[in-house]
């Protein structure tokens, strides 16, 4: 019999069905999606996931609960937004790598980029 893991108070991915009024905040899409929160807002830039109305960019985004289930359950979606993920990650990570640093052979320092 498998064990049970205690709930997290706050987490229980229902938070999304509270209210008919009020679509889900970030973290409760994140939480039904199965993304972490900071995914959200790169899911929202590639136009995956459309926020209600026209929020300004600096506003809190609401979605409609219905819209975020349907993704849920639809894998081609979830796959879709994972290779974005995914891609948005990888060039951030590129642009702090550093070029080694190599020696010249009079012993000076130069950078592999020049």
């Amino acid at each position: 019999m498998p064990l049970e893991q205690p709930p997290i108070p706050g987490n229980t991915g229902f938070a999304i069905l509270r209210g008919a009024q009020k679509g889900p905040f970030w973290a409760d899409v994140a939480i039904v999606l199965g993304f972490h929160e900071h995914d959200i807002a790169q899911l929202v830039v590639s136009k995956l996931l459309t926020p209600l109305g026209k929020p300004a960019h600096n506003s809190p985004k609401h979605f409609a609960a219905v819209d975020v289930i349907e993704a849920a359950q639809d894998r081609e979606w979830l796959s879709t937004a994972t290779r974005q993920i995914s891609r948005y990650w990888k060039s951030r990570n590129e642009k702090k790598r550093v070029p080694p640093v190599l020696e010249n052979e009079d012993g000076s320092k130069a950078n592999a980029g020049s």
